[in-house]
This record gives C-alpha cells, sequence and structure tokens, in this order.
C-alpha cells in the first residue's frame, strides 16, 4: 500500500498568514483563490505532483541541502516544504513585488528549524 501525502502546517500561525494574506485579494477573486489552493492540496494527497513552474517553484535553500518552495495562486503564496513526501506549509503571503523577499526566506528558515525542533528531529 502507497504511503499517503499530507499537507503539513508548520505551526500554529499557519491559518493567521492565510488569512492576512487573503484580506488583500480583491473580494470577487478571494472564492476561486481559496478553491484553487483547495484543490492543489487535494490533488497532492492523490498522488499528483504539481507543475512546476506553473503551479510550483523552488524558492530558496534550507539547511542540509534542502530546499524550500512556493506553491502559487493569483498573488498569493504559500511557502513550504517536502518533508519524507508531506508537504509542510510554513506561512502564506501576498506577493506584492516578483523577487523573493529576504523576510520571506527568513520566515521560512525560521519556521523550519523551529518545526524540526518539535518533531524531534534537529539534525535532519
Amino acid at each position: 500500500m502507497a504511503q499517503t501525502r499530507q499537507i503539513l502546517e508548520a505551526n500554529d500561525n499557519v491559518t493567521d498568514t492565510l488569512r492576512e494574506a487573503m484580506s488583500h485579494v480583491p473580494p470577487h477573486l478571494a472564492a476561486g483563490v481559496a478553491q484553487k489552493f483547495t484543490a492543489l492540496f487535494e490533488m497532492y494527497e492523490e498522488g499528483h505532483d504539481w507543475k512546476v513552474p506553473a503551479q510550483c517553484n523552488v524558492e530558496g535553500d534550507l539547511e542540509a541541502r534542502r530546499k524550500f518552495y512556493a506553491l502559487k495562486v493569483k498573488q498569493v503564496r504559500c511557502y513550504g516544504w517536502y518533508y519524507r513526501g508531506n508537504f509542510v506549509i510554513s506561512h502564506y503571503i501576498y506577493k506584492k513585488q516578483q523577487k523573493l523577499s529576504k523576510a520571506d526566506t527568513r520566515a521560512v528558515q525560521e519556521n523550519y528549524r523551529a518545526w524540526l525542533q518539535t518533531i524531534g528531529e534537529e539534525n535532519e
């Protein structure tokens, strides 16, 4: 039996960052953005990979040669990393510029380190 893939949240603030990012989406687009993220997560959990670069891009580096990624829907980005077949969400942002901000890179890296400590795998 194949291992099921899951979408995990790195911390308790993920929902707050989603709410903040969605507050910048024009009201007539908000439902569509939310539905698209839901569909992308369901697709991944069912074993389908996201399309690069249309849906997901490598965005930066983590420790131990790991990478972090941005899942994209309109101007909302879901940053996270893969861990043992699962996708772990670091946080969401409403992207106002094309270039990745240093603040978002730091946030993902800090969330990654904290998450590893939480699951007891600091040396992963």
